[in-house]
């Protein structure tokens, strides 16, 4: 799976992701998936696995001390533009491995490479990335946004 949207991430840990018909918005504790045009939203508890794995995405992106703390470097390459990092967890996890290509012009991760155990990979690409300090009101939903809980 390959996802490509517009990401803003707030530091430490917070970050909004606009994709097509959704948005994928983490407040550094919840996930929730917002579908604007339907005006409703699930909500992610930050125990399940898809807000696991966005937790490890924003630590990708914003937090490299954290991310070094749950995985090793394996394998370092670059080319003219890019740092490319391989990484495997310290300790067994749903992810296998992760593979960071880093825009050594703009000093930013533009792709996350994800394998998942099972065989299953997925793919976050980055471009124009922002970050911020802070802006409460990108975390915010619509007012009449129903939210569920997911199972």
């Amino acid at each position: 799976t390959t996802k490509k949207g517009r990401a803003t991430f707030i530091k430490p840990d917070k970050f909004r992701w606009e994709l097509d018909n959704e948005q994928w918005i983490f407040d550094g504790q919840k996930l929730v998936i917002y579908h604007p045009k339907k005006q409703e939203a699930i909500q992610y508890s930050s125990a399940g696995l898809k807000a696991k794995e966005l937790r490890q995405v924003v630590d990708m992106v914003l937090n490299l001390q954290a991310l070094f703390l749950r995985y090793d470097v394996e394998k370092t390459s670059q080319t003219d533009k890019s740092l490319i990092l391989t990484l495997t967890p310290k300790k067994a996890d749903e992810i296998a491995s992760a593979r960071l290509e880093i825009d050594l012009a703009q000093s930013f991760v533009k792709t996350i490479e994800l394998a998942l155990k099972g065989a299953n990979k997925t793919t976050f690409q980055f471009s124009d990335l922002k970050t911020i300090k802070k802006d409460e009101q990108l975390l915010s939903l619509t007012k009449n946004t129903k939210i569920s809980e997911a199972l």
